[in-house]
């Protein structure tokens, strides 16, 4: 799991991630911001005034229990004006997402990105296969 965090806000993050998340060890990865997450809304990155960004990956984390750690998570980043990127499973509600994400630049599916894979049914059926057979 991928996410891009304001940099001031990354000590709330972390706080609140050691509590809830508690999987270590974490890539983080700050960054000037010169080029923001191409498949973004314009609108939900607007409110960022911050041009250092932290890219946090969370890898080799299994789900526990009954705690969807994906939810919780895009949850939490929409609170503190981040965003999780596609490449991991995204469980957000359809308005929800069509807020965050560009529906324009996902059904052009640029890239080798192949976001469909990993999104609920309803969201799926608007976005390319990203096979070929489009």
């Amino acid at each position: 799991m991928d996410t891009f965090l304001p940099f001031t806000r990354l000590k709330e993050f972390l706080e609140w991630y050691a509590k809830d998340f508690g999987h270590f060890p974490l890539w983080v990865v700050p960054y000037a911001r010169v080029h923001d997450y191409e498949w973004a809304q314009r609108q939900s990155l607007a409110k960022l005034d911050d041009r250092l960004m932290v890219d946090i990956a969370i890898y080799g984390m299994k789900q526990r229990g009954d705690t969807n750690y994906y939810r919780l998570m895009e949850e939490k980043l929409q609170e503190l004006n981040g965003v999780k990127t596609l490449i991991s499973y995204n469980y957000y509600k359809e308005d929800e997402f069509w807020r965050i994400f560009n529906r324009a630049k996902l059904r052009q599916g640029q890239g080798c990105h192949r976001p469909r894979q990993h999104l609920p049914q309803p969201l799926r059926e608007d976005l390319p296969r990203g096979d070929g057979r489009d």
